[in-house]
């Protein structure tokens, strides 16, 4: 008898279990079904969101090309004003620029054509006209700043207070459409990256960012260009807080901002706490902080269409610039500048306002081709080589492609540009003290005569000032 309930027993058992098989095998197939279902409906929406981003970007340029025409119509209607209407219209462009007058949007304003051959003197009537400041730079500035953020290197504007320094990315931004300018202040605490994009606090599990990392999250999400000012940059020692970024630009690798672990530990936390019917306050506590942490991922990469400026001033206050900062950077150097009558005159009779239009395919496509520029790096390297016993002065692979991109940005260059690029790459990198390097002195002068024979005066020139020291040969005081 007992053998008879045992083995009913089994049986039912083994049914029970052959059940359960069933039911899983049954929900293994619904999941599966749901899962198809799911990467069908994915797919879709990818296809959707690439078909309405696509429309965007044609509504986009529409747009502009309409805007364009619109600004090119005004233009030429302006010009066929007769000096009555022209003066009326200047008076009534001018009270538009008052403070209580309704100012327009970035909208509003007329988109004006990227023109390479026209495109300094554009930027400089936006600069004085568009702007309360009425801003003026030498159009070589202009013209080296905007050949130096085509190279995709850092930009070091020096020079004394007052100079316009900071201004100028300010008004380049606004010059230009969908760019933007942020200026981050450097302390002189600064000692590694963690002051310059923040930390990770391990006891909340939660990332601290700083406002440079926010702007380079803007950034990313954006397809204008960015300016990154870092005031006063050399506070602090460049090399040490910077040194990641200048290697991530020239390698095209991530920055590792925290441990990977504590980003997946992240990820699980937001996971399961869905499955939480009713959590405490710890688990709340932590679902935030996972929650904020998987804004920053735990790594970076630069986006492409972030330029990085640096300003400083040489005091006693300050940290030199290093070698390895000088030879990735464009130095270039601005004074107290003002205009000249004929200057003046021109500016003040301008109207212009608008925003040049942007396309940073455009705006990174060499208008030259290497070979066109060669003669011209070839000499510069040259050069540097001559000052072969002095260490970190002669140009290497980086400096060469450098200096082709620069010379390439558009389609001509004239004997100032190569002028001003020995001037931003070649002179700072030249430092040495006279009695240790007696022959590097001679070498020197020779090197300033080749200069002043090639008729590249202002570089010769400021070669001499470098000269004037009874102890030192360098660019910065």
């Amino acid at each position: 008898m007992e053998s008879v309930v045992l083995s009913r027993l089994v049986e039912y058992r083994k049914s029970l279990f052959e059940d359960e098989i069933l039911k899983v095998q049954k929900d293994q197939l619904q999941l599966e079904a749901l899962q198809r279902e799911n990467a069908e409906l994915r797919d879709l929406l990818t296809k959707e969101r690439k078909d309405l981003s696509h429309a965007i970007n044609q509504l986009e340029k529409t747009h502009q090309t309409e805007k364009t025409a619109l600004n090119i119509r005004h233009q030429k209607e302006i010009s066929q004003l007769t000096d009555r209407e022209l003066r009326l219209y200047t008076i009534i462009s001018e009270l538009r620029k008052k403070p209580n007058s309704t100012q327009s949007s970035e909208l509003d304003k007329p988109i004006l054509p990227w023109d390479t051959d026209t495109v300094v003197n554009t930027i400089q009537q936006l600069f004085y006209c568009d702007r309360d400041e009425k801003l003026y730079y030498h159009p070589s500035v202009i013209d080296s700043f905007l050949r130096a953020l085509q190279t995709n290197a850092l930009i070091i504007l020096s020079g004394p207070s007052g100079t316009g320094k900071s201004s100028l990315v300010t008004a380049f931004a606004d010059a230009l459409q969908h760019a933007t300018a942020s200026s981050i202040s450097v302390q002189s605490s600064w000692t590694d990256k963690q002051d310059l994009f923040g930390y990770f606090n391990s006891i909340e599990k939660c990332f601290v960012p700083t406002e440079f990392l926010e702007k380079l999250m803007e950034a990313k999400a954006s397809t204008g260009l960015h300016l990154i000012s870092l005031d006063e940059m050399n506070l602090s020692h460049v090399e040490y807080y910077f040194a990641e970024i200048l290697s991530s630009r020239e390698q095209n690798k991530a920055i590792q901002l925290y441990p990977q672990r504590y980003y997946d530990e992240a990820e699980e936390i937001v996971s399961d706490f869905e499955c939480i019917e009713d959590p405490t306050p710890t688990q709340i506590n932590q679902y935030r902080n996972a929650r904020e942490l998987l804004k920053y991922h735990y790594q970076i990469v630069i986006p492409d269409n972030v330029r990085f400026i640096g300003t400083i001033n040489m005091d006693h206050t300050v940290k030199p610039l290093s070698p390895k900062v000088i030879d990735r950077s464009f130095v270039i150097e601005l004074t107290h500048q003002t205009l000249t009558t004929e200057e003046k005159t021109e500016l003040d009779a301008s109207t212009l306002t608008g925003k040049i239009e942007y396309e940073h395919y455009r705006f990174m496509t060499p208008g030259l081709s290497p070979e066109a520029v060669e003669p011209d790096v070839e000499w510069i390297i040259e050069c540097s080589a001559e000052f072969h016993t002095i260490p970190d002065v002669r140009i290497n692979a980086r400096g060469k492609k450098q200096l082709t991109t620069y010379l390439q940005a558009a389609p001509t260059f004239s004997k100032q540009t190569v002028d001003h690029l020995i001037m931003s790459k070649l002179l700072p990198r030249i430092h040495f003290s006279i009695n240790q390097h007696p022959e590097a002195l001679e070498t020197f002068k020779s090197f300033i005569d080749k200069l002043y024979a090639k008729g590249f005066h202002e570089s010769a020139t400021r070669a001499n000032v470098m000269l004037q020291s009874n102890r030192y040969i360098k660019f910065f005081d």
